[in-house]
């Protein structure tokens, strides 16, 4: 009886790991005479109530390689009271966007050393560093701004505030031109941005209107009534991934400061491939012990289970 137990307990421990460590979202095709047969192995889920635990092995940069960013904020401009509470909150925004791009298993971290501060992000198995990059570092600094005086001769530094930005907007998000068909974020404002908005085009009509980005100019729409309800589109010859980055920047939130890349290092996962090696190699190590220690305290029926689950 209590040989039975123990080979049952290791049995299911047996089971148990080879679930765990399984390979996950991995499609299977096989044919059982002639019968074709087709699943996906998915990652398996333990929930005990409230309690819910993910057995998804976890990848950071060693595992899985990807991009190590080192961010500087300037502080120049805020006491130094304001300091650590802008730097929080501009960690709090790159973290938004990160998770928006869909990095998985990120981490972004704050380091202040006398008068530096500094943001380090991991960013595992990026694909396009430079894309990534673009879209944490950005300040993200949305204004409209309007023409006292109309003028054919305008340029976009006779523009001024119009005191509606970022921060009155509640949503942006991506759609297309019904007219061409081309990528455009559509901006939806809060209630108090769209009272705005509705004053400021009313005031403009047959006016450009323009909006700026990190004071960069993205599009001056000439205004042709006044708009009620909050909504705007900025267009230009964008294509869908740059739509995308943009309404994924805004969403986010402006960063408090301005940010500057320090360095960048793309990190190879040469580091997991030698812990994983190290890891199968102790792995088996121990397996072959236990096979040893169930053929001398179980005798032929130790080595009976051994060949069980060398087969299995």
């Amino acid at each position: 009886m209590k040989l039975r137990r123990n080979l049952f307990l290791i049995g299911l421990l047996t089971a148990l790991a080879l679930v765990i460590d399984a390979p996950k979202n991995y499609p299977v095709n096989f044919s059982f005479f002639g019968r074709p047969i087709s699943f996906v192995i998915t990652s398996p889920t333990l929930k005990l109530g409230s309690w819910e635990r993910d057995l998804t092995i976890k990848q950071g940069l060693d595992l899985r390689g990807g991009t190590e960013v080192i961010l500087e904020a300037d502080m120049s401009s805020l006491d130094s009271a304001d300091r650590t509470d802008a730097l929080e909150s501009a960690r709090e925004v790159i973290s938004r966007r990160v998770d928006l791009y869909g990095v998985t298993e990120s981490t972004v971290k704050t380091s202040i050393s006398g008068d530096s501060h500094r943001i380090h992000v991991a960013l595992p198995g990026v694909d396009n560093p430079e894309q990534a990059l673009a879209l944490i570092g950005s300040t993200a600094r949305l204004d409209f701004r309007e023409l006292p005086v109309a003028t054919d001769s305008a340029l976009y530094s006779d523009f001024l505030s119009t005191g509606l930005s970022g921060s009155d907007l509640k949503k942006a998000s991506v759609t297309f031109s019904s007219n061409t068909g081309k990528p455009e974020v559509s901006l939806q404002f809060s209630e108090a941005g769209g009272a705005k908005f509705a004053e400021i085009t009313g005031r403009n009509i047959g006016k450009p209107l323009a909006i700026f980005l990190d004071d960069y100019p993205l599009s001056a729409p000439v205004v042709q009534a006044k708009i009620e309800g909050g909504n705007a589109v900025i267009t230009g010859e964008y294509t869908l991934d740059e739509a995308k980055n943009l309404a994924i920047t805004l969403n986010a939130g402006a960063l408090p400061v301005k940010i500057t890349v320090l360095s960048q290092q793309n990190i190879a996962p040469t580091l997991g491939s030698v812990s994983v090696t190290k890891s199968l190699r102790a792995g088996g190590i121990g397996l072959g012990l236990v096979a040893i220690f169930m053929i001398f305290n179980y005798g032929w029926l130790g080595l009976v289970a051994d060949l069980g689950f060398s087969l299995a």
